[in-house]
């Protein structure tokens, strides 16, 4: 399946306290409306290739996205005319040689049902989504009169009197051949997605609808913004938060901001919590590193018995492991899912640790599911106890990590592993830590929950920034709770034969260790 993101609108109904650059660049929950779009696609369904349709602050567009995204390549077209979604998808055509899903960079889908979508689309031409949606909302899109059969059977553009309540949205998957035919659909004079559909219709095609999200919208205005903004703010999200982190998401709902974590502004915090001072040039003599150094030797003592020189680290983020290995000029291929955690790698790189450039290669793509093809690792290592973050069933992702491992290598990842108190959550200890960025004060508050009856452990963090006034953000995350028995009954299903631990820390909290798998 191929994408294609329709971005290139100017945007005119949006005032410029909220158009930022080019719309589909507006951030929620500090992630932008277009970057939302190609997460949520990508981790739905296999994807072969992304096609951007750029035109108005089309450089901002490729700024924030780049040459590729999760490792795919993105083709960016121009649309040369202001000559609707029609102009767009024709601007595009020549780039499609597969069956296609599109969707509006300034759409938003809560919690988005492609795979329902992706179901019906194996028995059909024509896949479009839909939203149980207010009259006035459907007359901001396009109304869909069904027969009987509830087949889809006429459109109506911005309607006055919808059919239903149900409006239609930009969420499109096409056959090839149908997506082939749009340009003839064009140069009849067609301007509409709509006209897409009724061609479809008039052709005895196959033509489906289904509904792809509980909440749509397509932020064409200030008023579409703000209603976007208040129904996420309305959304019981307190459920992810506990102890004084509730109360400050409960009690302050319309001052805070809920950010992704590893995104946007917390993608820095992040790296200040993994960065507490920047490296020198003489890396081995900075005592505030020395446990980032004592790592990095323990990991280069398995590249020495493997007798190789290549490197593969999972999840390498801002570089906290990555940075150190490429000063000791090695050759180390970084693989992280945030693009903002790489962009701040590759600008340390790029301004002060310009020697390690040629020895780091940065890919954007999941860990579980990424793909480098003919290339293997003498070693490969997955720090930080980022572990804990896998989802996908840990036999799996390790049997997966496994085809890039030399024969005579080494996967090496750590764990902490929580010691088994009551059965009741635990909360620890509430953390901070305060940082200067862009001359601006941040204090950054966090704590964990620990719960042994999911065997989860949720994370909270709060942070003030200080400026001419005092900024909030908030925002979680979860970590699986794994032991050294788990670990050991995930190794035997995999083809690495076994596992060895290596103890390097222990308080009354918890046990941290490595765990060296060798092929």
């Amino acid at each position: 399946m191929q994408v294609l993101i329709l971005a290139a609108g100017e945007g005119k109904r949006i005032k410029s306290e909220i158009l930022e650059k080019n719309k589909c660049l507006i951030e929620v929950n500090g992630c932008s409306l277009i970057e939302n779009a190609l997460e949520n696609i990508v981790d739905s369904m296999p994807v072969t290739a992304i096609t951007i349709v750029v035109g108005y602050a089309e450089e901002f567009i490729r700024e924030k996205i780049g040459k590729d995204f999760r490792g795919i390549t993105i083709n960016y077209v121009k649309q040369e005319k202001r000559d609707g979604i029609l102009g767009a998808l024709n601007a595009a055509l020549d780039t499609i040689d597969d069956d296609v899903i599109m969707q509006l960079g300034d759409e938003y889908y809560f919690e988005p049902k492609y795979d329902e979508g992706l179901k019906i689309f194996e028995e059909s031409d024509c896949v479009f989504g839909i939203c149980k949606s207010s009259q006035q909302q459907v007359k901001e899109t396009y109304s869909i009169k069904y027969s009987l059969e509830g087949k889809p059977i006429e459109f109506c553009e911005k309607p006055k009197n919808p059919f239903n309540n149900y409006a239609g949205t930009g969420m499109v998957m096409l056959k090839k051949s149908i997506f082939k035919n749009i340009r003839k659909i064009y140069l009849d004079g067609k301007r509409d997605l709509i006209d897409i559909f009724i061609d479809v219709v008039n052709s005895n095609q196959i033509i489906s609808s289904f509904e792809c999200t509980s909440f749509y919208e397509n932020v064409n205005s200030k008023k579409n913004y703000n209603r976007l903004i208040n129904y996420i703010k309305d959304k019981d999200l307190s459920k992810y938060f506990f102890g004084v982190f509730k109360d400050l998401y409960t009690v302050n709902n319309k001052e805070v901001e809920l950010v992704k974590f590893y995104q946007s502004k917390f993608s820095e915090v992040y790296d200040c919590m993994c960065h507490s001072q920047d490296l020198d040039e003489n890396f081995d003599e900075v005592e505030e590193n020395k446990l980032v150094q004592e790592e990095v030797d323990f990991f280069r003592s398995y590249l020495a018995l493997s007798r190789g020189k290549k490197v593969l680290e999972l999840a390498c983020g801002s570089g906290r492991v990555t940075i150190p290995f490429a000063m000791h000029k090695v050759k180390i291929t970084g693989v992280d899912i945030c693009k903002d955690m790489l962009d701040i790698l590759s600008e340390k790189v790029l301004n002060k640790y310009r020697r390690c450039k040629r020895y780091i290669t940065l890919l954007q793509d999941d860990i579980t599911n990424f793909k480098l093809v003919n290339e293997k690792f003498n070693l490969v290592i997955f720090p930080a106890t980022t572990i804990r973050l896998i989802d996908k069933d840990l036999a799996e992702f390790i049997d997966y990590i496994y085809d890039y491992v030399e024969d005579g290598g080494y996967f090496i990842f750590d764990n902490n592993e929580i010691k088994k108190r009551d059965s009741q959550p635990v909360i620890e200890n509430l953390y901070n830590l305060s940082y200067e960025k862009d001359n601006k004060k941040n204090v950054l508050f966090f704590a964990e929950q620990h719960d042994f009856t999911s065997m989860k452990t949720r994370v909270n963090f709060y942070l003030n920034v200080f400026d001419d006034e005092v900024k909030h953000y908030i925002s979680y995350t979860y970590l699986n709770m794994i032991d050294r028995r788990m670990i050991e009954d995930a190794v035997s299903h995999t083809r690495f034969s076994e596992v060895k631990f290596e103890d390097y820390y222990e308080d009354d909290k918890s046990y941290m260790y490595y765990c060296v798998l060798k092929k």
